[in-house]
């Protein structure tokens, strides 16, 4: 393992899962590379790390191969390739420990002391932003990771062990050795609305990449005391009865002196929320999920406090919280099953005991929503993969009949969904939208672009062999699936896709 770059992007998540069958005999081009990983053709040259760019997962078939587990792998960024090989590796093991030296007096340990660490440990990798998560247990931890470049985050609990990354090339199995670098204080003082201190508040670290580390609670005077390495960092403060917002205090890390960041819940008495979910027949709804999440509080600036709660509506379909007065995201959000669909109001303004109105929740509707090629031939046999854009984010699958027609429930609100063709139509193209259920009429496949290739697995000898019935993803640089197939018994691919 050698030393590496700056960590790239945030982590894909792919949504929804279609399945097709590739064919045989596709005409490759294109090697593995030394490293195994990649050989690209026909790209244009442009970056690679642009909006335009798309990514290539793939998900072997074989749990336990010969050469060792095989993980799922993500390769990319592309732009503009049509031909590819893409070599899986097996994973290596990575075996570890973190310790810290503590710099300050703490309850039963001496300054300086090395103590091991307890938390968790990421490995982002640079290129995909993929994560493989271990947890760290008595400064121990143990992890199966694809080959790659990564950076290590480092994410302990302790309150006096700062966060910290390790930039990594993953090449073989290795027993690693990580100790906390020198860190500096970020302090401060937790006080209510008069003034006074708060003991045994809650207080924790975020990194400057968003993750939570180090926490810690406040003392009898409502001091508290975290360390971290250089970066701007944030506190996030929480009341110990939970029933006041969370405070979030700017705490950038400069030098050796660290930063300090004091924090004071406002003087503004909770207000009481109320609404009413119905049906479109003004039915009452009962025992639906209601989120509010505070846009603004009043007696905050923005961005320094911040306040949830999720509530069930009652028989009669009421919904009522105590809550901070602010403006409010209220998001209804049916679980798996249930026959509504997700509702969002932005911008809800909750001050002195003002409910809304009935909030009218609908219910599913019947669609039949035809499928055609470019010629106007029906695609009998096409699927549709639809995701909710809130709530629980619930997906529903429905397949057209031989008519090319899709018939089915789906929820009266914006989806986000892919269009596949069937396997026998190797000249179509997936096709996402995104769009509210009412203005989805029909959709027509095109032929998109074609991209083909090949999945092999490399051995420690570097002897590679096809990687058959592997599952192949092309997504967004956001992660979207954009279309998915799968390899042949000689580990060829050939799919067709929109491309960004």
């Amino acid at each position: 393992m050698t030393a590496r770059g700056p960590l790239s992007r945030a982590a894909l998540a792919v949504v929804g899962v279609l399945a097709g069958c590739a064919g045989n005999g596709i005409a490759l081009s294109g090697d593995v590379d030394a490293d195994g990983t990649v050989a690209e053709v026909d790209s244009d040259g442009v970056d690679l790390a642009t909006d335009a760019s798309w990514y290539v997962r793939v998900e072997p078939s074989e749990a336990d191969p010969p050469e060792g587990v095989l993980l799922p792998q993500a390769y990319g960024p592309f732009v503009d390739a049509r031909q590819l090989t893409l070599a899986l590796r097996p994973a290596v093991r990575l075996r570890g420990t973190a310790i810290a030296s503590v710099t300050e007096r703490w309850p039963g340990v001496l300054p300086t002391t090395p103590i091991a660490v307890d938390g968790s440990v990421r490995f982002i990798q640079e290129s995909s932003g993929d994560v493989v998560t271990a947890p760290l247990i008595d400064g121990a931890f143990t992890v199966d990771a694809p080959p790659g470049s990564y950076i290590a985050q480092v994410l302990p609990t302790q309150a006096l062990v700062p966060v910290w990354r390790v930039p990594l090339d993953i090449v073989d199995d290795a027993d690693l050795r990580w100790e906390a670098p020198d860190s500096a204080p970020v302090w401060g003082q937790v006080t209510d609305a008069n003034g006074q201190p708060v003991p045994n508040a809650r207080v924790q670290v975020l990194a400057p990449t968003g993750e939570a580390g180090a926490r810690t609670l406040t003392d009898a005077d409502g001091w508290y005391e975290l360390r971290a390495v250089v970066g701007a960092y944030r506190v996030v403060v929480s009341h110990p009865t939970d029933r006041l917002p969370a405070l979030l205090g700017d705490a950038p890390v400069e030098d050796a002196d660290g930063a300090r960041a004091d924090v004071s819940w406002s003087d503004r008495a909770l207000t009481a929320f109320s609404l009413r979910l119905t049906t479109p027949d003004g039915e009452p709804i009962a025992s639906l999920p209601v989120a509010l999440t505070s846009e603004t509080l009043d007696g905050y600036l923005p961005g320094a406090a911040r306040f949830s709660v999720e509530v069930n509506s009652d028989s009669r379909g009421f919904v009522d919280a105590l809550v901070p007065p602010g403006a409010y995201r209220v998001e209804v959000a049916p679980g798996a099953n249930v026959p509504f669909a997700a509702r969002v109001r932005d911008a809800v303004e909750v001050r002195d005991g003002v409910g809304l109105a009935d909030l009218v929740v609908p219910a599913f509707r019947d669609v039949a929503l035809p499928v055609d090629d470019p010629n106007g031939v029906a695609v009998g046999g096409a699927v549709l993969a639809c995701r909710e854009t809130a709530g629980q984010l619930r997906t529903f699958n429905l397949r057209a009949d031989d008519d090319g027609v899709l018939r089915g429930a789906l929820p009266d609100t914006v989806l986000d969904c892919l269009v596949a063709p069937p396997g026998s139509r190797r000249d179509l193209a997936s096709q996402r939208v995104i769009e509210p259920l009412a203005t989805l009429q029909a959709f027509t496949l095109r032929g998109g672009t074609a991209l083909s290739g090949a999945i092999t697995v490399v051995g420690p000898a570097g002897i590679a062999r096809p990687a058959p019935f592997a599952v192949v993803r092309v997504t967004t640089r956001a992660g979207d699936l954009l279309a998915q197939t799968v390899t042949d018994d000689r580990g060829s691919f050939a799919v067709r896709v929109e491309l960004p």
